[in-house]
């Protein structure tokens, strides 16, 4: 069903969702579901659970296996498209799948923090820095904190847009930070001559959905002459 708003009809969320699916890569339509599961979800609080029993009545329209496989990626706690791409990232490079916004305690003010990502267990620290962290009294507290719990035996990675559009840097010292403390580690090969870039994921998502399609066309063509 649809809504109106301020005049304007608009789909109704699973419908909305459904229609991203079929509209946007699949890492745009998991930052949709990130947000839907996130701490300022439009919808209300829900688990993955609860969503994909909201979302039930569309997956069996096309589009449906889109979005259940975007929605096997997505995740509850995320407060950032930023968050949303590099953990992709991560796991798309052969990573661990790192905790999300892990709460820690500041030990030199015994303020609650939290770490984007994080591998708890190696103390490293994934920091997604979007253009308001160069605020000047965001970069001040960014600074006072990572100092701080450096200082605690935490060791920190950080990235930005320019990461994520051509991540081997980031990757590569991540993977140094990692190997470092002992942590298991993917091969470099896994994100060698911009495999991991966004153009070259587009791409292969692309050419796996036109292979999806061409399947589907032989198969009704197939059906016909049976007929």
């Amino acid at each position: 069903m649809s809504r109106t708003r301020d005049g304007l009809r608009i789909s109704a969320p699973g419908q909305m969702l459904l229609e991203l699916a079929l509209l946007l890569p699949h890492e745009d339509v998991v930052v949709a579901l990130d947000h839907v599961l996130g701490p300022t979800a439009p919808f209300g609080h829900l688990t993955r659970e609860e969503l994909r029993d909201r979302l039930e009545p569309y997956l069996g329209r096309r589009g449906g296996r889109r979005l259940l496989t975007a929605l096997d990626d997505a995740r509850a706690g995320v407060e950032s498209p930023g968050e949303t791409h590099t953990r992709l990232l991560l796991t798309r490079a052969g990573f661990p799948e790192p905790t999300i916004n892990l709460p820690v305690t500041d030990p030199d003010t015994g303020r609650p923090r939290r770490l984007d990502l994080a591998y708890e267990d190696l103390q490293v620290a994934i920091e997604y820095d979007g253009d308001w962290h160069r605020e000047q009294d965001v970069w001040r507290e960014d600074h006072a904190r990572q100092d701080s719990l450096e200082s605690a035996g935490w060791a920190f990675r950080r990235l930005n847009a320019g990461d994520l559009a051509q991540p081997e840097r980031f990757l590569v010292a991540l993977r140094r930070t990692m190997l470092a403390r002992g942590g298991n580690v993917p091969a470099r090969s896994r994100w060698a001559d911009g495999a991991l870039s966004p153009g070259a994921v587009r791409a292969r998502e692309h050419a796996a959905r036109r292979r999806s399609a061409s399947g589907r066309n032989v198969s009704a063509r197939a059906q016909r002459r049976a007929a």
